[in-house]
């Protein structure tokens, strides 16, 4: 299990791998806690799963609401979920939007260099992305 800050788009996501497909789960970075032995506000915060408010927050990964979630395989068919079980995200104006593209990209960067390169080049082509 590998996890994975990306401070520039506020989320982090939970990785998990094995010879032939990538697991993946990506939460929002809410807010940030102070570290008791830095000083820092750098212990990132989430929503927790069935939250009713936006104060009903947690640091634990296993409580917190998930952005996406799902799993690529070596022949880049990929199974993906939207929020936890209802499937239900808000998305909150155009930085959400451009956050939630931008983590659907770099996890597609990620199974392009994790996973097997067995598959024609054109199933894991990011280029896809750049037009």
């Amino acid at each position: 299990m590998k996890v994975i800050n990306w401070e520039d788009i506020d989320c982090t996501v939970r990785l998990k791998k094995d010879d032939n497909s990538l697991e993946f789960e990506v939460f929002e970075i809410m807010g940030k806690y102070e570290n008791e032995k830095t000083g820092k506000y750098d212990k990132p915060i989430y929503e927790r799963k069935g939250a009713n408010s936006s104060e009903d927050e947690t640091e634990n990964l296993d409580e917190a609401q998930t952005l996406l979630r799902g799993i690529i395989k070596w022949d880049a068919c990929s199974h993906v979920y939207f929020g936890d079980d209802e499937g239900y995200i808000h998305l909150c104006g155009g930085r959400s939007w451009f956050v939630f593209q931008q983590a659907v990209k770099r996890i597609w960067e990620i199974a392009i260099k994790e996973l097997p390169q067995e598959h024609s080049k054109d199933m894991f082509d990011l280029e896809l992305f750049n037009n």
